[in-house]
């Protein structure tokens, strides 16, 4: 048995997330003091590939031990479990690439009412469960895959002539796709850019000719069941509108890493024809426009980063998002020598995010104004005079709060209060209305 299911991402999960009875295996709290103390990756994580040539060598059976096992009712299926659990499933796959069987431990205490919280394979069923997954894990690493997978259901769910498709594609989606992405985050996590720019080429190689764009069908890969309505909302031409086909796997995610690798590498030309691809699959990811205008940044691209500051606003679902699309517009006026202007939009980045780089901006704006110290701020009515003249929108895009808010009430109106709570959250994230939390309250006090 290793713990190799322990690496450093689950040990800060596990400092996030406190437990009533913290780390209850014992392999797993000595592993877990070791990385402490001596601030490494764990060994077992670290050298998996290694140990795994030993294994098919000797046809070893490799038991992955539950390092973080919950030791009472009270943590099982937190956080921390459900990371290393995740981190065990992709160790497991990489096992079987190497003709090594495993064993995988678990899972721990269980509450009664848990046993049974398992995929059943019927949508009407799953998107519920998976809804509220996705809202209690909101923020966690892993939080993009459960709001995939309620994506795909919802896309099941959401129209009666899109059953079909989906399922097509499900049938014979490229289910390798997801897997490289995770091992190309990891290269680049490591800054070998030139591993993971080989895998997601690789990627791209192999789809390149899958998912093109024909006169009756376009092919998206929506991370969420938001974007698919706000794409229909913003970009869909009702007048001459496609069949929406969903892409086998997360294209979009593949070339925005793809343009940031080219982009370290500084191949600038090919890094746009990579993050306009991502945007032509999903044209409503934040993620697309924040890389993009990264890129742009570099090559001095002014035209383009207002574009991706525009953009960005349109689709934003977190204030985090709303503040980076204020950020990137001060980025832009700067470039432009506007710099009352940059110290405005800079100003309107503060309210909605805190970001490190806040300070270093400032002091750049400050110098470049010739002031010796700290410019005065813009009064309320001054930001939105400035706004205004613009063309910049104020705060969080009204077509998202207006469709989460709309889609919300026709769900509670069905007597779904899953998929309602599911998009008030969304709402309240980027409005804070109070009336708003309070009625999320009583669906979540419904729900249980």
């Amino acid at each position: 048995t290793i713990h190799a299911g322990l690496n450093r991402e689950a040990v800060e999960t596990v400092k996030r997330n406190k437990r009533l009875t913290h780390i209850v295996s014992r392999g797993g709290s000595l592993l877990f003091a070791w990385m402490e103390l001596n601030n490494k990756e764990n060994p077992f994580y670290e050298h998996f590939d290694e140990l795994l040539d030993i294994c098919a060598k000797y046809d070893i059976t490799v038991s992955l031990g539950d390092a973080l096992r919950p030791g009472s009712i009270n943590d099982s299926t937190d956080a921390s479990q459900i990371k290393e659990l995740i981190t065990l499933g992709e160790l497991t796959k990489r096992a079987w690439e190497k003709n090594v069987q495993v064993i995988i431990e678990g899972p721990g205490h269980m509450a009664l009412n848990e046993i049974k919280a398992n995929l059943t394979g019927d949508p009407l069923k799953d998107a519920p469960y998976l809804n509220e997954q996705s809202a209690k894990y909101k923020g966690e690493e892993f939080s993009e895959e459960l709001d995939r997978a309620f994506a795909e259901i919802m896309f099941e769910t959401e129209e009666r002539n899109y059953r079909t498709t989906l399922e097509a594609f499900l049938e014979n989606e490229n289910k390798k796709i997801d897997e490289q992405l995770q091992e190309a985050e990891k290269r680049f996590n490591n800054r070998n850019y030139d591993a993971g720019m080989k895998i997601l080429g690789e990627i791209i190689k192999n789809n390149m000719l899958s998912w093109n764009d024909t006169d009756e069908v376009t092919y998206k890969c929506f991370g969420t069941p938001l974007e698919y309505l706000l794409y229909k909302n913003l970009y869909e031409d009702r007048e001459n509108a496609k069949v929406i086909k969903p892409v086998g796997g997360n294209l979009a995610k593949v070339y925005i890493m793809y343009c940031h690798g080219l982009t370290k590498k500084q191949r600038f030309v090919e890094a746009i024809g990579a993050i306009e691809r991502a945007r032509q699959l999903n044209p409503v990811d934040p993620e697309v426009y924040i890389q993009y205008a990264e890129t742009a940044k570099l090559i001095k691209d002014t035209e383009t980063l207002e574009m991706c500051a525009k953009e960005l606003l349109k689709c934003a679902i977190s204030k985090k998002q709303v503040g980076q699309a204020y950020f990137t517009y001060s980025f832009y006026f700067s470039e432009m020598r506007m710099f009352d202007k940059a110290l405005a939009l800079l100003q309107m980045s503060k309210i909605f995010r805190d970001s490190p780089l806040y300070e270093t901006e400032l002091e750049y704006i400050t110098q470049q104004m010739g002031l010796g110290h700290e410019p005065q701020m813009f009064t309320t009515n001054e930001l939105m005079h400035i706004l205004i003249n613009e063309n910049i929108q104020p705060g969080p895009s009204a077509a998202v709060v207006h469709i989460a808010n709309t889609v919300a009430k026709q769900f509670e109106d069905e007597n779904k209060p899953e998929y309602a709570k599911y998009f008030y959250e969304i709402v309240y994230e980027l409005t804070e209305d109070e009336k708003t939390g309070e009625h999320i309250k009583e669906i979540t006090k419904s729900i249980k």
